[in-house]
């Protein structure tokens, strides 16, 4: 759903494409990074920003969604176990070690307690290690 004029009718632009002009036969997609203001189809004014960058604790990347024929571009959370400070990112980073994220939409990582590590002391990412142990003496 590409097109905002279809014969004599206008339609709305779909998920993460945009169109700042009135009367154009097509919408323009969002940079990787980015979505429509609040992920959904917009209308908006002439000359108007009309893609928000991801924030930090997210990353873009273009999904399938079902009854869409192009892929669109989200912005998701980072998982667990990875983080993202910065904003309009394309991807998440793994926490490194002594270092853990147990929730999901993070911008840093917690670093582990001093005389604890993480359990295997190497770098957490998704599916490992979710905290940090004590370290024997």
């Amino acid at each position: 759903m590409r097109s905002v004029r279809s014969d004599a009718a206008c339609i709305a632009c779909a998920d993460s494409y945009y169109q700042p002009t009135a009367g154009q036969a097509s919408c323009i997609e969002c940079a990787l990074g980015s979505q429509t203001e609040g992920g959904a189809s917009q209308w908006v004014t002439s000359g108007a920003v009309a893609c928000d960058a991801c924030d930090s604790g997210q990353y873009g990347s273009t999904i399938a969604v079902s009854g869409i024929t192009d892929p669109v571009v989200k912005c998701l959370d980072c998982p667990e176990g990875q983080s993202q400070p910065t904003t309009q990112q394309t991807s998440c980073v793994n926490c490194g070690a002594g270092q853990y994220q147990p929730g999901t939409g993070h911008a840093s990582c917690i670093p582990c307690a001093a005389g604890s590590q993480t359990e295997d002391g190497k770098p957490h990412h998704p599916g490992r290690d979710l905290g940090c142990v004590g370290l024997m003496q």
